[in-house]
């Protein structure tokens, strides 16, 4: 299930990167002291969306209003962020007022699935690798098989997947703002990607599901595919 988060205008200028506020503002609706914060994640989380960069400021900003999805198919976690969000009153991400959420379905198809990934982030001993990098698919592979696997989908069916590169002349690497603690600021290099995903199609769902890479809240490794009418 894909859960659309929606906001009015922001009123006041962003000055840090959304990623950092769209976090909180999840772990808000979850709760203090949520099971899911700091842990293993059964959900991925896009990006902001809708936005415009602003070159006095040098960051994104949302003169229009904006949204960010968040994907899981784990009923426990749904569950929560579903009560979360019904008990939102007057709540804002930074300046822009809650105003809303929808729902719908992001189904796989029966054969294989072509999806994009944004910001994939890869670590192969503990070093951030990209598309540069010779290994990147193979590494990003065996991650999402262990990802499954410790999501519940059998061994079996997680070894099923392949990845094959698609238009890879369209991949890119960008180096994306992170904030840390309450001053602390890096910045990380990111892989967008296409990819044909062949394999037991419960562990396509599940992996569209999840998202790709080390990291799949505040804008990273979150999938679309062609039936995601995000």
């Amino acid at each position: 299930m894909r859960i659309k988060i929606k906001f009015g205008p922001n009123t006041e200028k962003f000055s840090k990167p959304t990623n950092d506020y769209v976090n909180g503002f999840v772990h808000n609706v979850l709760g203090k002291e949520n099971k899911w914060h700091d842990s293993f994640s059964p959900y991925s989380i896009s990006a902001m969306h809708g936005g415009n960069f602003d070159k006095e400021s040098g960051m994104i900003q949302f003169p229009n209003g904006g949204y960010f999805i968040v994907s899981s198919d784990n009923e426990e976690f749904i569950s929560d962020i579903f009560c979360g969000l019904a008990s939102l009153t007057n709540e804002k991400l930074q300046s822009m007022p809650y105003a809303g959420f929808e729902t719908y379905s992001c189904g796989s198809s029966s054969f294989y699935d072509v999806i994009r990934a944004e910001n994939v982030r890869v670590k192969d001993n503990n070093k951030e690798i990209t598309i540069n990098d010779e290994q990147f698919v193979n590494v990003l592979l065996e991650h999402a098989k262990k990802k499954l696997i410790n999501c519940g989908i059998s061994e079996e069916d997680a070894n099923s997947l392949k990845f094959e590169p698609f238009h890879k002349e369209n991949w890119k690497v960008k180096m994306v703002k992170m904030k840390y603690g309450s001053d602390k600021q890096s910045i990380t290099p990111s892989s967008t990607i296409m990819l044909v995903v062949k394999g037991k199609k419960i562990a396509r769902e599940k992996l569209i599901s999840l998202g790709l890479g080390n990291s799949t809240g505040s804008g990273f490794g979150f999938v679309t595919t062609k039936n995601d009418n995000k």
